[in-house]
């Protein structure tokens, strides 16, 4: 086996390790990418397709990581289009340094997560064979931050199934209303990190919302029959 290939399996099996978030996907991906190809610095740009633009996500230079604001707004006629369109796996420019660009998108993908750009301040350019491994590497990083992205919602969500079932339990258990309404605040501010929770409900003729509730971020409950 390659180098190349060897380094493109031990980074797959690193950014497989369990429980990542897409934060620390892409950071360590960014890292990997960098020191292998030789890159001054490298940096992630995440596709907007309704607006039709690249927001910078990440940049990983001399071993650090930084988020720094970049936007880079496409139309049919930047050179950059594309790559991000899927017509060519890479695009390369010389000025004012040594840039190449290769597109994020795992496999199947209908529209792309984005771009990274490598960027080497000397005069020594990308050849070839490292522009294909860049397009590589980012495919293998675009499949596994699409991974880790669906592992996120299904524990969020799964979180969330749970508290509403704790919160059901509780409310169908409690014999008095009240007490039901303040263990039900307290449980969705505490689950949901929320710095205030409140209650209204309609009164009698239908007319008007009238505070019951609230809770605060320290879970303290307060009346708001005023309100």
């Amino acid at each position: 086996m390659s180098k190349a290939k060897e380094e493109l399996y031990r980074f797959h099996k690193e950014l497989n390790a369990p429980q990542l978030t897409p934060f620390e996907v892409m950071e360590r991906g960014l890292s990997r990418i960098a020191t292998f190809l030789r890159a001054d610095c490298l940096t992630s740009f995440l596709w907007d397709d309704a607006r039709r633009v690249l927001s910078l996500g990440l940049s990983c230079s001399k071993g650090r990581t930084l988020q720094t604001e970049q936007k880079i707004h496409l139309d049919p006629s930047h050179p950059l289009w594309q790559v991000v369109d899927g017509g060519r796996p890479s695009l390369v420019f010389r000025d004012p340094h040594q840039i190449l660009y290769a597109p994020l998108r795992w496999r199947g993908s209908l529209k792309p997560q984005g771009v990274i750009r490598l960027e080497r301040y000397g005069k020594r350019a990308f050849n070839k064979g490292e522009r294909r491994l860049a397009s590589e590497f980012a495919q293998e990083l675009a499949q596994n931050l699409h991974s880790a992205e669906q592992d996120q919602s299904n524990r969020l969500q799964l979180k969330r199934l749970s508290t509403l079932t704790e919160l059901t339990g509780v409310f169908a258990s409690s014999l008095r209303v009240q007490d039901s309404l303040r263990l039900i605040l307290q449980g969705i501010q505490q689950h949901f990190g929320f710095d205030r929770v409140r209650l209204y409900v309609v009164d009698k003729t239908g007319a008007k919302l009238r505070g019951e509730m609230g809770v605060d971020i320290r879970g303290r409950v307060q009346n708001l029959r005023s309100d």
